[in-house]
């Protein structure tokens, strides 16, 4: 009976371990979700502008 709750544990705590970098790499992705959003409406707001800018040409 030792022997099955000390590979329960054991087995437990490899899950717990897992779960941790799961979790880790889960945050890291949201970040550079976020990242990636920001540099997009970066970009959004640039090709605003030059469009504008464009516009105001005559051909």
């Amino acid at each position: 009976m030792s022997a099955a709750a000390t590979q329960i544990a054991h087995i437990a705590d490899e899950n717990s371990v897992a779960s941790k970098q799961v979790a880790a790499t889960t945050e890291d992705k949201l970040g550079s979700m976020e990242e990636i959003a920001q540099s997009a409406k970066s970009l959004a707001d640039m090709a605003e502008e030059l469009q504008e800018l464009v516009s105001r040409f005559n051909v």
